[in-house]
């Protein structure tokens, strides 16, 4: 298991360089498409950054497909190939440190569990590593990776909506439950953390009652109690609720960048400015409409790949270019949706890339295709 390097969803540089919203592009290619129609699936980089697993998803629980960024194609590892279920139920909650997907899996109890994968080892191996269990309230919420710790953040089960914040620590391997509580409950919020600022966001989400468009903002340690603070309600709020959409860092430019989301938000890219807090949107619109997707950023370029998603499953994918400049392969490299850990000077891991085996020579026993109900 990796132990000090973790890397952020984007690459890191010293200088934030300025990105004008002319330069974004969205693209929503006819082909290749999905092996199947899908949503809330799991995502992760390959050590190499050329490859991302899509694990699971709402319906197809057991599937895995990577898409080869270089020659823009799926493959398809097999809809009933992995052992265990990924998703079933709310939006996907992952996060990836290093060559580890932490990933909670929310089963007919919606008691959330959290699991890790090496990713480097799948496809040889096929295990999973239990992190313990939350409380009921892990449907709906946010997970995200901040430094050596994994939030989880507010919630909603059977009608009632948290504003607690959960706390697993990756080193002593254990849950506790943060003294400093949001503002607002929120079922579905998007969330991430800046890296430069240690500072926790929460946006958008739902209430029970009406959408929400505040968003708020904490440091790390007062979430943690060094010493405790309380939760901010940022100056600047969302164009819609954006529940159920997606956030990614993007160290280039430091800030999180939100895609998608239901009703008003559905087609729509918000940028939070992780020095200033407020919220810019470019002028395009993603093509269609997108929440309980995936999505994941480049490490190595500025492309932001969106897959599945909406309310009814799609085999649709989109290439969002956010026209940031391709950093030159020497520079620090990191990983997926929501940030990790590590201060910005952390070097990339050199670690080769996995040598996936096919799944027919892999060596558990596989899986009937397991098909969930969308919600």
């Amino acid at each position: 298991m990796a132990s000090a390097a973790v890397f952020y969803i984007s690459i890191i540089v010293s200088a934030l360089i300025p990105r004008s919203d002319t330069q974004w592009t969205c693209t929503y290619p006819l082909s290749p498409l999905l092996p199947r129609a899908d949503r809330s699936m799991y995502a992760a980089w390959s050590s190499d950054y050329k490859v991302i697993h899509l694990l699971g998803g709402a319906t197809n629980l057991n599937a895995w497909v990577e898409y080869h960024v270089d020659s823009d194609e799926f493959v398809d590892k097999g809809q009933a190939v992995l052992p265990f279920s990924l998703g079933g139920y709310g939006r996907p909650l992952f996060v990836q440190r290093d060559n580890l997907l932490f990933y909670m899996h929310i089963p007919g109890n919606y008691v959330g569990t959290l699991y890790e994968i090496d990713i480097d080892t799948l496809g040889t191996t096929y295990t999973r590593v239990n992190r313990g269990s939350t409380d009921n309230k892990a449907p709906n919420a946010c997970l995200m990776s901040a430094e050596d710790k994994i939030l989880l953040v507010a919630g909603q089960y059977a009608g009632s909506i948290t504003n607690a914040v959960k706390i697993y620590d990756v080193a002593t391997t254990s849950w506790s439950t943060s003294g400093q509580t949001l503002n607002h409950a929120r079922s579905n919020p998007a969330c991430g953390f800046c890296p430069n600022h240690r500072e926790v966001w929460a946006a958008g989400g739902w209430d029970g009652n009406i959408r929400r468009t505040e968003i708020e903002r904490n440091t790390l340690d007062g979430i943690l109690g060094n010493p405790p603070s309380a939760w901010t309600i940022s100056s600047s709020s969302l164009y819609g609720s954006a529940d159920s959409a997606m956030a990614n860092y993007d160290a280039r430019t430091d800030s999180i960048i939100i895609t998608g989301g239901k009703e008003s938000s559905q087609s729509r890219i918000q940028v939070i400015s992780c020095e200033t807090g407020q919220v810019s949107s470019p002028s395009i619109t993603l093509s269609t409409s997108a929440w309980k997707h995936t999505a994941a950023l480049s490490p190595i370029s500025s492309v932001l790949y969106i897959f599945g998603g909406a309310g009814s499953a799609t085999d649709r994918f989109m290439h969002v270019d956010t026209g940031g400049p391709t950093p030159s392969p020497s520079t620090p490299a990191p990983t997926t949706p929501s940030p990790t850990t590590a201060s910005p000077t952390t070097t990339s891991p050199t670690t080769p890339s996995p040598t996936t085996a096919s799944p027919t020579t892999a060596a558990p026993t596989t899986a009937s295709p397991t098909t969930a109900a969308p919600t």
